[in-house]
């Protein structure tokens, strides 16, 4: 069972986006936490397969941050490194930070329609199903990469190290 994590201060948005995931993945457990606050308490709870962020928060949650400070929060945890975090919002003046700084999955600009959840929703599940990656040596000879054996790739012209 997959755990979804939705941090939206709307609460009645957050519980729209929590039935359109079910509606694509009825065998789903979804948290919603309505401020920064909350969700610092409800990620104790259990591991989060996937966080949907709303960036701009309510105006009270000024000293406490907003999605990016809380996705970037995310990202110094060991659990969440490369968790994918989708962010929600109206805010497209953001979309640099979320993925220079948090390196966000994805972005769903508000208003958005329940097909372009369904359509991250599928990427992801595309990249579950491809856990390995082919690459071949200077030697010519093939070999398997696993996702998660993965630290870092870089490129220089042709080649990968």
């Amino acid at each position: 069972m997959k755990h979804y994590f939705i941090l939206e201060d709307h609460k009645e948005q957050a519980e729209a986006l929590g039935k359109i995931i079910h509606s694509y993945q009825p065998n789903t457990q979804i948290t919603i936490a309505i401020s920064v606050a909350e969700a610092l308490q409800k990620l104790t709870e259990c591991t989060y397969d996937v966080f949907f962020l709303d960036i701009q928060l309510s105006t009270e949650e000024k000293d406490s941050g907003n999605g990016i400070s809380f996705g970037k929060l995310l990202r110094t945890m060991k659990n969440y490194t490369t968790t994918p975090i989708i962010y929600v919002t109206s805010f497209s003046s953001y979309i640099n930070e979320a993925i220079n700084s948090v390196h966000c999955y994805g972005f769903l600009h508000k208003p958005y329609l329940a097909t372009h959840v369904y359509e991250l929703l599928d990427s992801l599940s595309e990249i579950e199903n491809f856990p390995s990656l082919r690459l071949k040596n200077s030697d010519c000879v093939y070999f398997e990469l696993l996702f998660t054996d993965l630290i870092y790739i870089s490129s220089h012209l042709h080649y990968l190290n």
